[in-house]
């Protein structure tokens, strides 16, 4: 009895050593198991912030740029080169049309003008020239050139072409809560999506006594008597100029260029050459472009405004030197600048095209 009594009390002896040796393995297992737990999140951690260190806000606001901050619904954000988008101007303000008509009758060169007299909104419809999504900003050209015209005469129409194009897209095609900007097609905007830069001659002249509009005096790269400050670039004009001077010492550099367009190569994108040239299989696109042109020569002196013609990005004189004057008269191609919180219209969608354009909202 006392035999068995001893082997029972052995035996519970070593089952309490193997219960207590495979706790005591259990506990360096789970030790071990947390430790390499805890020392990959130590590393992920350090690679979370090495990313977040190495990203601008600004870079995680363009990943996340659908959501976050507001950003959702932007037109930005939807919408590609080439969608149709219904925009509506402002209700025709007829003082402010009047204006207009007052200022192409004093600037153009063209008092009596029958043109400049009818010019009038048409109804127009509206495409993406282009789509800035970090700034939210997008930018409509007109589907088509427009139906009224406006005409340029002589020294006068090249003094003030590109203030009274702007202007009359500004005064027909405004929308106060919608754009930011409304102004006609500049020849920067077209140049912006070319393949390859046009080449400009940049040969320099030093013609004497001749004849020239009063704004060459303020044009950049342009050196004629009196000359003014500040310089203005050629799709540039703050306010209306009238005359012509005769300057004795002079130095012109043509900056003439003009080239045919092609719809496989002459344009980044084959959209460019549709929104710009050629809609339609046989209809080239003919407008004016708010731009100054000097095309400068040894044996004289155009000053031209740039225009598209027959599938050409061309330029067209409305003086020279020598004093010869030249009427011109030109569709507009109005360009709309939306402000960067306007927004798709979730509600009324549309889907984008010619017959069911976005529709749009603040």
């Amino acid at each position: 009895m006392l035999n068995l009594s001893r082997k029972i009390k052995s035996d519970k002896g070593s089952i309490t050593s193997f219960t207590l040796l495979s706790m005591l393995f259990f506990l360096v297992v789970v030790i071990a198991i947390y430790a390499s737990v805890n020392t990959k999140i130590q590393k992920q951690e350090k690679e979370i912030k090495s990313v977040q260190d190495n990203y601008k806000q600004e870079n995680i606001d363009d990943i996340y740029g659908n959501t976050l901050n507001g950003k959702a619904g932007l037109l930005a954000t939807y919408v590609k080169v080439g969608d149709y988008v219904s925009y509506e101007s402002d209700a025709l303000n007829e003082a402010n049309l009047n204006t207009l008509k007052n200022n192409l009758n004093t600037y153009s060169g063209k008092s009596d003008s029958t043109i400049n007299s009818a010019i009038n909104r048409d109804e127009l419809k509206w495409r993406v020239l282009d789509v800035n999504e970090k700034t939210g900003q997008v930018r409509l050209i007109s589907a088509e050139p427009t139906e009224s015209k406006i005409e340029l005469y002589g020294y006068n129409g090249y003094n003030n072409a590109v203030k009274l194009i702007d202007d009359a897209c500004s005064t027909l095609y405004n929308n106060s809560k919608l754009a930011s900007k409304v102004q006609n097609l500049k020849i920067e905007d077209v140049t912006k999506y070319m393949t390859t830069q046009p080449t400009e001659d940049k040969t320099e002249y030093t013609p004497t006594d001749i004849k020239i509009p009063n704004i060459l005096k303020q044009e950049k790269n342009q050196k004629v008597d009196d000359s003014i400050e500040p310089k203005l670039g050629v799709s540039e004009q703050n306010d209306f100029v009238i005359g012509s001077s005769k300057s004795s010492n002079s130095t012109l550099k043509n900056i003439a260029w003009y080239k045919e367009m092609n719809i496989d190569t002459s344009f980044k994108e084959k959209i460019y050459y549709e929104l710009f040239i050629k809609k339609q299989e046989n209809y080239h696109s003919t407008y004016i472009i708010s731009s100054r042109c000097i095309d400068a020569l040894s044996n004289g002196t155009n000053f031209d405004i740039r225009f598209v013609y027959g599938g050409n990005v061309s330029i067209i004189d409305l003086y020279n030197s020598y004093g010869k004057e030249s009427s011109r008269n030109y569709a507009l191609r109005p360009l709309i600048t939306l402000k960067s919180n306007v927004k798709i219209d979730e509600s009324n969608l549309g889907e984008g095209t010619e017959n069911s354009p976005y529709n749009i909202k603040l």
